[in-house]
């Protein structure tokens, strides 16, 4: 339909202007729609890795409660718990096949460090752990998880900072990890 204006011209729909505006904000509001995506996307990437962190400090207690070198011991003669204790990016030696021979305590420790360890590493993205002694409470293991994390390192948390909740010097998450802290009482 052809519109007179008051200048005498006719207008017939829309002008250049009009639809290069309306395409901008077309194209920003998809843009910002797929940013939404992509932190959703991020965030639950975050969430599972943050659940198998869960499961694998709960696979680390097993392993420790059934450790018959731990098992044999009292509240008089605390158990020996430096056997489960590991460094950020230390990677025990397999000493032993304990699956299929008969191991000591001490064998079962260092194979189940060991295999503990590769199952963070295949499991979490860029996976480590660290497992220490508190100091607070001499009878518990700090777990400290870290996977790499995107989200943490544009946000800039986990560079290097104390994890929440953690009362120890010991459970600071490395630089451009992100990390769950959890204490296990064997």
């Amino acid at each position: 339909m052809l519109k007179r204006s008051r200048g005498g011209r006719c207008q017939s729909g829309i002008s250049l202007i009009e639809s290069l505006v309306a395409m901008l904000i077309l194209a920003l509001g998809v843009l910002g729609l797929a940013g939404l995506q992509a932190g959703s996307l991020a965030h639950a990437r975050n969430a599972n890795a943050r659940t198998a962190a869960v499961q694998m400090a709960n696979d680390l207690l097993e392993r420790v409660q059934t450790n018959p070198a731990l098992a044999r011991r009292t509240v008089v003669n605390p158990p020996p718990l430096p056997l489960y204790e590991t460094a950020w990016g230390d990677t025990p030696e397999k000493t032993a096949d304990c699956l299929r021979d008969v191991c000591s305590g001490e064998q079962l420790a260092r194979h189940d460090l060991w295999q503990w360890k590769r199952t963070v590493r295949s499991t979490l993205p860029g996976g480590e752990a660290r497992v220490f002694r508190s100091r607070t409470d001499p009878s518990q293991l700090g777990v400290l998880l870290g996977w790499t994390d995107p989200v943490a390192l544009y946000a800039g948390h986990g560079a290097g900072n104390a994890v929440p909740d953690a009362d120890e010097a010991d459970a600071t998450c490395p630089a451009g990890y992100a990390c769950h802290l959890v204490y296990i009482r064997p």
